[in-house]
């Protein structure tokens, strides 16, 4: 889940600004394709504000210095339709190792592709030309970005990665050894208990002098 209140308050209104137009209008609706298209536009600021309060957040955690939080902060709000390639690049400015940690993990599942699409849709909205998007990509993309998200505050430590759950392995078998109950064996029966021989009953010794 996202840590930071504001992006998560936006991520959280998309998602039941979905959840509405899928419940109120038919797929074949245009006011459906309509709130796609508006839903886009809220993803592209979700990720215009992500790249700010992250990376802002993240220098509070390293720096009490009201000057240095202010420029990062100015630095920030000057990107603008941030796709892939420029969340990469800010990672990188922070820290090397970071660009090619974000480089490989949008590169899975489509993420990138699905940030791009976001931004560049968002861009012929925006100027009034025609976008195939859907409701239902639109849904899919929004994940993705929240994804986005969570890593970059993983990777800058506002989030606690989760822990590792070692795995316990079987203890082996003896080579050849078949486990009693398993088919097509009968399992050893148990010896009977030997009974007691009953005591050796003596006659009683005859007195010769009788």
């Amino acid at each position: 889940m996202i840590t930071n209140p504001e992006l998560r308050k936006l991520s959280d209104s998309i998602s039941s600004l979905i959840q509405t137009a899928e419940a109120t209008f038919d797929v074949d609706d245009e006011m459906r394709s309509h709130m796609a298209k508006y839903v886009c536009i809220l993803c592209s600021g979700l990720l215009e504000n992500a790249i700010q309060h992250v990376y802002v957040d993240y220098i509070k955690t390293e720096t009490t210095s009201a000057s240095i939080i202010a420029f990062t902060t100015t630095f920030l709000s000057k990107i603008q339709n941030p796709n892939a390639e420029k969340f990469r690049e800010t990672a990188k400015n922070f820290k090397p190792e970071w660009g090619e940690h974000l480089k490989t993990f949008l590169q899975a599942e489509e993420r990138s592709s699905a940030i791009n699409y976001i931004i560049r849709e968002r861009h012929r909205i925006a100027h009034g030309k025609d976008s195939d998007i859907t409701l239902i990509r639109i849904k899919e993309y929004h994940s993705k970005a929240v994804e986005l998200i969570i890593f970059l505050e993983m990777q800058c430590g506002l989030i606690a990665p989760a822990p590792v759950v070692p795995e316990v392995e079987p203890i082996p078998e003896a080579v050849g050894a078949t486990p009693p109950g398993a088919p097509g064996v009968e399992a050893p029966l148990a010896e009977p208990a030997s009974a007691e021989e009953p005591p050796e009953i003596l006659p009683p010794a005859i007195n010769a002098t009788e």
